[in-house]
């Protein structure tokens, strides 16, 4: 089993967390996710060929998995605001959730699936080049996002509103 996992820069850190991959090469390997608040995108690459493309959502509660013997995954972590300017959801559509996706998803028929590196950089363009096409992105949302993320113990929704300008209510709505 090897796992590996690179950390996003820039503009599209804002979208992404992370990419990951994992491969398993000995035996079915079963383990447990729990809630982190992200949702990933999942390549899982049988016999060098994309075998499923899912959407997994943002989990409430721990899960069991198993991934069989001789597979590989790369996937991508997303930031909760992703859902709505990436994938054009809410995030309550993603909750507890796994979708399965068309393997022509976002071109994955087209990336370089051998090489992680070339992976990950190739479906950055994909994904930067698709964010491009926004009109606006509403900066509370960044913000919002961002003190969640960042957030060491436990804050309100009036102390968050009061820092990023946007009311309580509305911070609720969304």
């Amino acid at each position: 089993m090897n796992y590996q996992e690179k950390h996003t820069k820039g503009f599209i850190s804002n979208f992404i967390k992370s990419y990951w991959e994992f491969e398993n090469t000995k035996k079915e390997c079963s383990y447990e996710i729990l809630p982190d608040g992200f949702f990933d995108l999942i390549f899982e690459i049988r016999n060098g060929r994309i075998n499923e493309i899912s959407l997994t959502g943002v989990w409430t509660k721990q899960i069991k998995i198993s991934i069989p013997k001789n597979t590989r995954l790369i996937g991508v972590r997303f930031k909760l605001i992703a859902a709505e300017y990436i994938f054009k959801q809410s995030i309550k559509t993603l909750k507890n959730t796994k979708t399965e996706l068309p393997k022509t998803f976002f071109g994955a028929q087209n990336l370089p699936i051998e090489n992680f590196e070339k992976f990950t950089s190739s479906l950055s363009q994909k994904i930067q080049y698709s964010l491009k096409n926004i009109n606006e992105i509403d900066s509370r949302k960044f913000d919002l996002f961002q003190m969640l993320y960042e957030l060491k113990g436990e804050i309100t929704v009036k102390e968050i509103s009061e820092s990023i300008f946007w009311s309580s209510r509305q911070i609720n709505r969304y």
